[in-house]
């Protein structure tokens, strides 16, 4: 199951209200574990999840960038 813009759609509305986000792969390898603390039963496939909340900007973790390669680096431009 493809639930792809589904998230995309969640996290850029929540981005709109000033809630921060975070995609969440890893909750569907530890499964058992997230059933168990939401209660699910055996028969809800757990795909992903989105952390959310509001975002601390002043935290020093929030200020690490990394760099970027240049576009011309990663992209050949083609035209006809």
């Amino acid at each position: 199951m493809d639930c792809g813009l589904y998230l995309g759609t969640f996290l850029l509305a929540a981005t709109s209200l000033g809630i921060a986000t975070i995609p969440q792969a890893a909750p569907a390898g530890r499964s058992a574990f997230v059933r168990e603390c939401f209660d699910l039963p055996e028969d809800r496939k757990i795909l992903a999840g989105i952390s959310f909340g509001y975002p601390d900007v002043d935290h020093p973790a929030n200020s690490y960038r990394t760099t970027r390669a240049p576009v011309d680096e990663v992209v050949t431009w083609r035209s006809e």
